[in-house]
């Protein structure tokens, strides 16, 4: 089986203010320090360059502010840690799962002791 890769494309046109408004917000949320926003936008421009990170920023700030009128819930900024910290209960919630499916089989499972 084949994995999916999500291939990059153009920006479709859409409303050029609107456009532009986001990659001005995204450039200013860019600056700031300890907010996930920058840690996406300064991991984005290591690969995107820094103008292709911008208009992804500003997606996101997008669907952001989307959900927030959607649930009228206010934002909660999660840090600059937060793809870090869920990466690792990512990791953490797999591995339970894969002695769970082990243990199914009848295998019996002991984590190993970190010396």
């Amino acid at each position: 089986m084949r994995a999916l890769v999500k291939k990059r494309t153009r920006a479709r046109s859409g409303n050029n203010h609107l456009k532009t408004v986001l990659c001005e917000s995204a450039w200013a949320a860019s600056m700031t320090r300890n907010t996930r926003l920058s840690a996406r936008y300064w991991n984005w421009v290591k690969r995107l360059g820094k103008k292709k990170a911008l208009v992804a920023l500003g997606h996101t700030l997008l669907r952001i502010m989307f959900h927030i009128l959607l649930t009228k819930k206010p934002y909660i900024e999660l840090g600059a840690d937060y793809l870090e910290r869920f990466c690792q209960e990512k990791e953490k919630r797999r591995e339970a799962h894969m002695i769970r499916l082990l243990e199914a089989k009848g295998f019996k499972v002991t984590p190993a002791t970190a010396e």
